[in-house]
């Protein structure tokens, strides 16, 4: 799972696109969302609510996956 946030200029989104593209291009399952926020490289510091429900939702998705197979 990939989030990044429209105003981090240290890892831009365009640069978290890119793996997502290559882990695809592997066939590997990967997940990706881009949040929008006001507070540079520090949002993932700040911007805490949001993520943990998108990192929850991608554990619980991946674990009930897990236990299918």
């Amino acid at each position: 799972m990939l989030i990044s946030f429209t105003s981090d200029w240290l890892y831009p989104s365009y640069q978290s696109q890119e793996i997502v593209r290559a882990l695809r291009t592997l066939n590997r399952d990967v997940a990706y969302c881009e949040l929008t926020s006001n507070y540079g490289h520090d949002a993932f510091l700040v911007d805490v609510a949001e993520q943990s429900e998108l990192v929850r939702g991608f554990v619980d998705s991946t674990y009930r996956k897990l236990n299918r197979e």
